[in-house]
């Protein structure tokens, strides 16, 4: 597809997008509505109305085969903003695949501040708390998911890196070494642009499309690799989580989590319709060098 039709299908993605968020009966008044930048999936617009300021989150269109079901988002997105960890959820439209959240007011935390001391406690304090929530649906597996996707990008005869299926086994005997722990509510997801910073310094998770029950190593895993943490940071980071998880699980837990992102990009490199905005097989190409050193012969 050349460039000035990409153009085309984006504007026409987005005014669409645009009528259907102006045509709700929730608003107060006619809503000013802008893009928000970010998010390699769906695709995000602040709404402003005479009550207030909102996110509407459009899932992509590739959502069933990422394996996204929007009722166990609404579900899970829904207990997590009870639960004070995710914005509240104001409203549904399952017809549109179309999600209206509160709007955290603040900014993305950074990595220069996840790795300040306070944010360190706070963040433990937020994953703690995410992973005490009951009643999340559907339990997610990362390897089995990253199996599918690859499966899935093979069955459409797309790009697949050569060595993928050694380092998926390779992966599940090194998972198998692990000691089981109990299924928790998790993020999986957690990214440093999934988290909000709000004026008084508070932590706030959004984006829950994959939130499901599962290994909460996993989850404290990616959040540790993207705020770049130390040792001493991540040590500190356990400590004040409290739970008996360790630096050495951790490790394993870090390689599971390249090659989930690996997978991921194999994937959206096969079926997104934003492959003209982001470069998913570099993503994937990058992650499976950081798999690699990780997780050793």
């Amino acid at each position: 597809m050349s460039k000035n039709a990409l153009t085309v299908e984006y504007y026409g993605q987005v005014e669409a997008h645009l009528d259907t968020i102006r045509s709700l009966a929730i608003w107060a008044s006619r809503p000013e509505i802008s893009i928000l930048a970010g998010g390699k999936t769906g695709r995000n617009y602040l709404v402003r109305d005479a009550r207030g300021t909102y996110v509407a989150r459009f899932s992509p269109l590739n959502n069933d085969i990422l394996g996204i079901d929007r009722a166990r988002v609404e579900h899970n997105a829904s207990i997590a903003g009870r639960g004070g960890v995710g914005p509240r959820v104001i409203a549904s439209y399952p017809g549109h695949d179309l999600l209206i959240v509160e709007y955290i007011d603040g900014e993305i935390l950074s990595t220069k501040h996840a790795r300040e001391r306070h944010a360190i406690e706070r963040a433990a304090n937020l994953f703690k708390k995410l992973h005490d929530l009951e009643g999340f649906q559907g339990y997610y597996d990362p390897l089995l998911d990253a199996e599918s996707y690859v499966q899935k990008a093979r069955g459409l005869h797309a790009w697949v890196p050569e060595h993928i299926d050694a380092h998926i086994v390779r992966m599940r005997r090194r998972l198998d070494e692990l000691r089981p722990i109990a299924p928790a509510a998790c993020h999986f997801d957690p990214n440093l642009k999934n988290i909000i910073v709000d004026k008084k310094g508070d932590l706030t998770l959004i984006d829950w499309e994959y939130a499901q029950n599962g290994d909460k190593r996993f989850d404290i895993a990616m959040y540790s690799t993207n705020a770049q943490f130390d040792s001493e940071q991540e040590n500190a980071f356990l400590a004040a989580y409290g739970a008996d998880i360790h630096s050495e699980e951790l490790h394993v837990m870090k390689a599971l989590v390249s090659l989930s992102l690996a997978s991921y990009g194999i994937l959206q490199n096969a079926t997104s319709e934003r492959t003209s905005e982001f470069n998913y097989k570099e993503h994937a190409e990058s992650e499976l060098k950081i798999f690699s050193s990780l997780i050793g012969s």
